[in-house]
């Protein structure tokens, strides 16, 4: 009777206690884990719910990650989308300054100092942070500053050369920064496009000289011209459009043809010349 009963304790006792490790297995986090049991008996039938109830967690299980990764990645790109949607608007600021700039050239009547006045006045909207930002320019101790510009310690000079010669500075700063003091406050774009801007400044004074020599060099000629004591004609399209005081002294005064008729006025060496 000992011996059948503990067979039959022993029946019972062995699934219960596979039953209760595979419990333990299951709360520790293994979902791959089996009960296992093939009795038919009422603890196999427990056996086989809890496999079952096993598989169907481990499929939760795993959607729930598949749906948390999904989460993380929209996330991110989302992220990523702001970041990418402020840049953009970083570019479109970038290019409507440099638009801005090249209006300043075609609005005529406007003095060189008007026009790098209007340049400083640009750049602080160009920036991340235009109410914080303050620039100036500085050009053969002629200096044009924006609105509220004081020196600061965040701060880029870019050098000006005009004809490979460096004629001034260009400073644009930052007038507070709220991140780690050891960090540039400037991002790389802000670099480029101030480098730009220092490089057209640079051209601009380029442009300026060149069309001041030639105002000198065509006043020297007209001078010239004006005051020589030979007879000087310009002829466009079979018509005088032009002579000095000394052809009009010999020629008379326009309008006239440029087909020289009457050659009594001039010198005899010269008549096969006039005649080509």
């Amino acid at each position: 009777c000992i011996c059948v009963a503990a067979i039959v304790a022993g029946s019972f006792l062995r699934p219960i206690h596979l039953l209760q490790k595979s419990v333990g297995e299951i709360g520790k986090g293994n979902l791959d884990h089996r009960v296992g049991t093939v009795s038919s008996d009422e603890i196999g039938q427990l056996g086989h719910a809890f496999d079952r109830m096993t598989g169907k967690l481990k499929s939760v299980t795993a959607s729930r990650e598949q749906l948390n990764h999904e989460i993380s990645h929209r996330r991110q790109v989302e992220k990523d989308l702001k970041e990418t949607i402020r840049r953009l608007g970083e570019r479109v600021k970038e290019l409507n300054c440099f638009f801005e700039i090249s209006r300043l050239f075609e609005r005529r009547g406007q003095s060189p100092e008007a026009v790098l006045q209007g340049i400083v006045d640009l750049i602080p909207g160009a920036m991340q942070n235009p109410e914080m930002t303050c620039a100036k320019l500085t050009l053969n101790r002629k200096v044009f500053e924006s609105a509220r510009c004081r020196p600061s310690p965040w701060q880029l000079v870019f050098e000006i050369a005009a004809n490979q010669d460096i004629v001034g500075h260009l400073t644009v700063g930052y007038l507070e920064h709220q991140s780690d003091q050891d960090e540039d406050p400037f991002i790389p774009e802000e670099h480029n496009l101030l480098e730009a801007i220092a490089e057209r400044v640079g051209k601009i004074i380029e442009r300026q000289e060149a069309l001041k020599a030639l105002e000198e060099s065509e006043k020297r000629f007209r001078d010239l011209v004006e005051n020589s004591l030979t007879g000087i004609s310009i002829v466009q399209h079979n018509r005088v459009i032009y002579q000095n005081r000394e052809q009009e002294r010999i020629l008379g005064p326009l309008p006239r043809p440029y087909i020289l008729t009457d050659l009594q006025k001039i010198h005899p060496d010269d008549v096969a010349k006039v005649n080509a």
